[in-house]
């Protein structure tokens, strides 16, 4: 009973949030995140991070740029937030991002 009564008040206190502010939450969620991430990485040893670069299927800056398109989709403040706060964490890495990359190549001319 009292962790439901904590999820109520925690969701009257998002919902009481603006947009604004429920994309600043995303955004700052977003950038504590992909920090970790990148310190993580950067603590490890030369091996652990080849086997890293091997396993991992794309950077975090893509994940966030895939989640901050579906959140602009859905009109969900706080997914394009999260989403531009890992895209900023792992700028450094833009041109390592391949599903921004194929999203870019695939965007419509104007006539």
């Amino acid at each position: 009973m009292v962790f439901d009564d904590i999820l109520q008040k925690a969701r009257k206190i998002w919902d009481d949030l603006t947009p604004e502010q429920q994309r600043t939450v995303g955004l700052l969620g977003g950038l504590l995140v992909g920090t970790k991430i990148c310190d993580i990485y950067q603590n490890c040893t030369p091996e652990q991070q080849q086997c890293w670069r091997e396993l991992r299927p794309f950077h975090h800056g893509d994940f966030g740029f895939s989640l901050k398109e579906e959140g602009e989709k859905r009109r969900n403040p706080f997914q394009i937030g999260l989403g531009e706060g890992l895209m900023q964490s792992d700028i450094e890495d833009i041109q390592e991002w391949d599903y921004a990359k194929s999203k870019k190549y695939k965007m419509k001319k104007r006539k």
